[in-house]
């Protein structure tokens, strides 16, 4: 096998598309098929972190909205991964809208996924991704999916999801989400479980990552 460079994998998709279940299973095939390490960085833990706001005055920000994020904080993690650097990635606290004063250490990896809803959005982590896929789900899964998770997982009241889904999620989805399928190298349609697709995508990344031509 050639020699391994760090190599970052940009996975994006609207709210539910299915970013983080794709996410693991790339992960549990490089873990199997390979010895390559793997590192995962969340774009959600780069949101600002509002910390002048109130918590009121915090939960009604847009965080669908590129300007919601710190981007500039993601691209130089994500260089100083690719440069074999460890980094301290922030973690987002869901239920007081701001982040936690915790961090998760990342060590350099061969592999390094990086999955959110903007994940395409930067010109510059474009540039820094070898590997750009876009999961491609319709709005009414993606809306049923979301309710579960914001309601069972992070004790959100259905209104204020619902809410939220119409007056943000949906709009910013339209005017930029759906527009990074434009930089992406693949599209998956994810409405159900697309083995196939996903069995291509495994294979590229792991052959890629190997320094080998797909």
């Amino acid at each position: 096998m050639k020699n391994v460079q760090p190599m970052i994998i940009a996975i994006s998709g609207g709210s539910g598309s299915g970013k983080t279940t794709i996410t693991q299973s790339i992960i549990a095939k490089i873990k199997s098929d390979t010895n390559l390490k793997v590192a995962t960085v969340c774009l959600d833990n780069y949101y600002k972190p509002f910390s002048d706001l109130s918590l009121e005055a915090r939960k009604k920000l847009n965080y669908d909205d590129p300007n919601s994020f710190d981007f500039d904080q993601v691209y130089y993690d994500l260089l100083a991964l690719s440069n074999n650097q460890t980094i301290k990635m922030p973690i987002y606290d869901y239920k007081n809208y701001t982040r936690s004063d915790q961090f998760t250490e990342i060590n350099p990896s061969d592999v390094i996924l990086y999955e959110g809803i903007l994940s395409l959005y930067d010109p510059r982590i474009l540039d820094l991704s070898k590997f750009k896929l876009f999961i491609d789900t319709p709005s009414d899964e993606r809306l049923a999916r979301r309710i579960e998770r914001d309601c069972l997982e992070r004790a959100r009241d259905i209104k204020q999801v619902l809410n939220q889904w119409r007056s943000q999620v949906r709009v910013m989805h339209r005017k930029y989400v759906q527009k990074q399928k434009e930089d992406a190298n693949l599209i998956l349609p994810w409405y159900t479980l697309n083995h196939e697709g996903m069995s291509i995508i495994q294979n590229a990344i792991i052959k890629i990552a190997q320094g080998n031509e797909f």
